[in-house]
């Protein structure tokens, strides 16, 4: 009996504390004494009974430190955020978010963000100059200079003249007191300087090759080649003097050698490559500006005067004026290849021609020309001519395509050339 009698006596105490059920937002009044204390563990909410009624204390719970302050949560009680240095903590009864400190409803000062301590003193630096006059070169240089820099020894500085900074040297460093020795390894410019600025370099790589010499100091281009892998054939056209001459050692002799726009004149002379046994001329969508005209081919081997009584031809071509363009089978010699002789003004054109043994070997040089002329009134007609200039062995340089008969005939706008280097001299 006397246990009971000590229980009881324990809770009468005022330290006896009844818990809220998380569901109730007040204590029962049916329980508790005056004195007596209910308590919340889910809201840290706290009560004391006074006068047979529950007072409410207020929240009584740990700090929960969140971290930065985030917006989009939910913050309690207790919850511990920060903003620009500054901790706060949450002080209204009911949970909320959306609400960014210093907004006193929510949130009070836990920790004040403390003010900026004084400035540091400055530290050592780099950079320093010198008025002592000396010569770029290589080896050890002496430079009188600040105290107090940052340099140590080993470092890797160069020197360089304030009025024109491409006159420098550089090299490891030591540095005591005053004195900035350089041990110069490299240089650009020269001359003797006494306004000198220093400054922090990195140490050159392997080789030590310049941008600007284009590989040009490379000590043995073959050897450098051949370490990337370069072929014999890859070694020549490394070394080609001329973009002809890398195709050349590459074995390309079909190329374009010139192509452009047909000139509107009588007269259109194409130079000739050197070299070729076999060259291909093409001219596309080509016309004459009049009526009647005829379109003639010749030579020249001197680039000026274009041949006479010196070309053979046989084949057919153009000779009749009817809306038919009749193609007229001929040969014979004279001052010219005929292609037509009468080309109707309107009229576009393709034309290929094909020189065989241009370049001065012995024998005929023979030129073989094929046209093709479609008109919206007529079908297709196709003219082939076989030519040849009878010479020797000079080198043909030019030739010339030009129109004869009609009034002040000349080609027409928009056609387009290009001359081929087909097949290399033997």
């Amino acid at each position: 009996m006397q246990s009971v009698n000590t229980i009881v006596a324990a809770l009468n105490t005022t330290g006896f504390f009844w818990f809220v059920d998380v569901s109730l937002t007040e204590p029962d009044p049916s329980l508790g004494e005056d004195g007596q204390y209910a308590y919340q563990p889910t809201t840290g909410k706290q009560w004391v009974k006074a006068g047979g009624v529950w007072t409410y204390l207020g929240i009584y719970k740990g700090l929960s430190f969140r971290g930065a302050y985030d917006n989009s949560a939910t913050y309690s009680v207790g919850d511990v955020q920060t903003t620009s240095g500054t901790s706060y903590v949450w002080i209204n009864a009911t949970p909320g978010s959306g609400h960014p400190a210093p907004d006193t409803t929510y949130w009070q000062v836990l920790a004040a963000q403390g003010i900026q301590g004084p400035t540091g003193a400055t530290g050592s630096g780099y950079g320093g100059t010198s008025t002592t006059s000396l010569a770029i070169g290589t080896g050890p240089k002496p430079f009188p200079t600040q105290a107090g820099l940052a340099y140590q020894n080993g470092a890797r500085v160069r020197a360089s003249s304030a009025a024109n900074t491409s006159n420098w040297m550089e090299g490891l460093a030591t540095y005591a007191g005053t004195t900035l020795t350089i041990t110069v390894d490299k240089t650009n410019g020269s001359g003797t300087f006494a306004d000198w600025n220093f400054n922090v370099v990195g140490q050159p790589g392997a080789g030590d090759l310049s941008s600007a010499n284009n590989l040009a100091d490379l000590a043995n281009k073959d050897t450098a080649l051949s370490n990337l892998g370069g072929t014999t054939t890859g070694k020549a056209v490394f070394k080609s003097a001329s973009a002809d001459a890398a195709l050349d050692t590459l074995g390309v002799v079909d190329r374009v050698i010139d192509q452009g726009n047909i000139p509107q004149m009588a007269n259109f002379d194409i130079t000739l490559p050197s070299g070729y046994d076999e060259i291909e001329i093409g001219l596309f969508g080509f016309g004459c500006s009049v009526s009647g005209a005829g379109l003639n081919l010749q030579v020249s081997t001197d680039g000026t005067t274009f041949l006479s009584s010196s070309y053979s031809y046989a084949g057919h071509y153009i000779t009749t004026a009817d809306t038919t363009y009749h193609g007229y089978s001929a040969a014979g010699t004279g001052s010219n290849i005929p292609l037509s002789n009468l080309f109707p003004a309107g009229r576009l054109a393709q034309l290929k021609i094909r020189l065989a043994r241009p370049d001065g070997t012995s024998g005929n040089k023979l030129i073989r020309a094929n046209m093709d002329q479609v008109g919206t009134d007529l079908q297709p007609v196709q003219l082939n001519v076989m030519g040849g200039y009878l010479g020797g062995t000079a080198a043909l340089q030019k030739l010339r395509l030009i129109w004869n008969g009609g009034t002040s005939p000349a080609f027409a706008a928009g056609g387009t050339y290009i001359v081929r280097g087909v097949k290399k001299k033997p």
